[in-house]
């Protein structure tokens, strides 16, 4: 296999363009460009998705549902809705991101949050 970087390259409106490196360093300075509270911002949220992860993994990814009440109990319950698996890309990323054009990228570079979003 070869690493693909930039990952993928998006083209605004405008006539900007943003490529998402599949490098965090790079794109830190990418992010950087644009101003630190949105580095702080998006690095938050990679933070806010991977904890959701570690729900999902030690409540659903990891776990055997033999019977309807392994997966419908107060617990398991509780753990779903800590995943805010109902809220959508857009409005994830911009409670972290507030820059249209890097929410925009971010919804796109993360495929955590498809996976737990879908």
């Amino acid at each position: 296999m070869e690493r693909l970087d930039p990952i993928y390259k998006v083209y605004f409106d405008d006539g900007t363009t943003h490529e998402a490196s599949s490098e965090l360093s790079s794109l830190i300075k990418t992010l950087e460009s644009v101003g630190e509270a949105e580095t702080q911002g998006y690095l938050a949220y990679l933070a806010d998705v991977y904890q959701r992860y570690l729900v999902a993994k030690e409540h659903f990814i990891e776990r055997s549902f033999r019977s309807a009440s392994d997966f419908y109990n107060p617990k398991t319950l509780l753990a779903g809705l800590r995943l805010r698996t109902f809220d959508n890309a857009f409005d994830s990323v911009g409670k972290f991101v507030k820059d249209q054009k890097n929410q925009g990228a971010a919804e796109l570079s993360d495929p955590l949050h498809w996976h737990l979003t879908l």
